[in-house]
């Protein structure tokens, strides 16, 4: 009996959203959501989509950055009705092709479901989000049945181990308080 091979998708990653066509030639203008500079500047082909699941490849043929935002010039889509459609999409690209991280900078991704601990061992929760604001990020996590947000600043977290799953953090008095909880 021959065996069939079982075909596996990548797994994608949204990298940014298509906002809206820029300009007369072509030009997709998208908000990037990777920290990591010249994200997009290697790409080949990107995967455009309302999710991964259904975003369908383009190649692509220009890009330019501008702050958080990045000009898209695809092959084969010279106009702005031959891109009108892909505005409010999403972008994608396989995990594996991911520009790789500093030692101390960490995907979203890889962060959300972590369980989190103090240093000596006590679990606080689960990472459920991440909020990215201006002066820092903070991890929301699962406390008690309820959301408790952590400063991701040296002096509370000790240690990220997306090998063992785990956030070691040195909570201060008051940190894990109801006040602190929504």
């Amino acid at each position: 009996m021959p065996v069939k091979r079982l075909h596996v998708t990548p797994l994608f990653v949204c990298i940014g959203k298509v906002l809206r066509a820029q300009g007369v030639s072509g030009e997709l203008k998208v908000l990037s959501y990777s920290d990591v500079a010249g994200q997009f500047q290697w790409l080949e082909v990107i995967y455009l989509g309302p999710t991964g699941e259904l975003a369908a490849p383009y190649t692509v043929a220009e890009v330019r950055e501008q702050g958080k935002y990045v000009f898209l010039k695809l092959t084969a889509h010279d106009s702005m009705t031959a891109i009108e459609h892909l505005q409010n999409q999403y972008c994608f690209i396989p995990e594996d092709e991911l520009a790789p991280l500093a030692e101390d900078q960490f995907y979203i991704d890889n962060l959300i479901g972590l369980e989190v601990h103090t240093v000596q061992g006590e679990k606080i929760g689960q990472v459920t989000d991440i909020l990215q604001n201006p002066a820092n990020d903070i991890l929301v996590v699962e406390y008690d049945q309820r959301a408790v947000y952590i400063p991701m600043v040296e002096e509370f977290i000790e240690e990220i181990s997306i090998e063992q799953d785990c956030i070691r953090i040195t909570p201060i008095n008051g940190l894990l308080d109801t006040y602190n909880a929504y």
